[in-house]
């Protein structure tokens, strides 16, 4: 069973790369470089994801990743780890390795505690709020009874 599970392993890294490569080659063929550019520190932008969404390479990308082709913002977003809408040939093959397998596994579970953790900030940000708006209605209904020294005119 391990030598199985060794060569399923194995199996699915060499299809992440030849795929992340073909995906490389397609970007570098789409703007006019060779093959040789797209191993050689290539910049990779958002414009370059969009000349291939039709490229069997990019249906493959997108089947790794078990997301819709038409995702292609959110995909490149995601591998775009520094947010500038350019990235290089390593970046973006670190970047790929994010989204799948091991890697995935635990991005996953990481934005799962960072959402988790907002929503209880949220919610606790939420109820002071609520609380305030409710000491100042409390003020407002008490200034406003008779006897309270308020004579009713605003001071400008």
């Amino acid at each position: 069973a391990y030598f199985v599970d060794a060569a399923m392993k194995s199996a699915t890294e060499d299809e992440r790369k030849e795929v992340a490569e073909g995906l490389l080659e397609a970007f570098a063929n789409a703007s006019g470089r060779s093959k040789h550019d797209a191993n050689d520190n290539m910049v990779i932008t958002k414009d370059d994801f969009y000349k291939v969404l039709d490229h069997e390479h990019m249906y493959d990308f997108c089947e790794l990743l078990q997301m819709d082709p038409e995702d292609t913002d959110i995909i490149y977003d995601l591998i775009d780890s520094t947010g500038q809408g350019r990235m290089n040939t390593r970046d973006f093959l670190n970047g790929c390795a994010r989204l799948v397998g091991p890697a995935k596994a635990e991005m996953t579970a990481r934005i799962s505690f960072e959402q988790r953790q907002y929503w209880h900030h949220a919610s606790t940000m939420q109820q002071e709020i609520l609380d305030a708006v409710k000491r100042m209605s409390a003020l407002a209904s008490n200034s406003a009874k008779p006897g309270n020294g308020v004579t009713g005119r605003s001071v400008v």
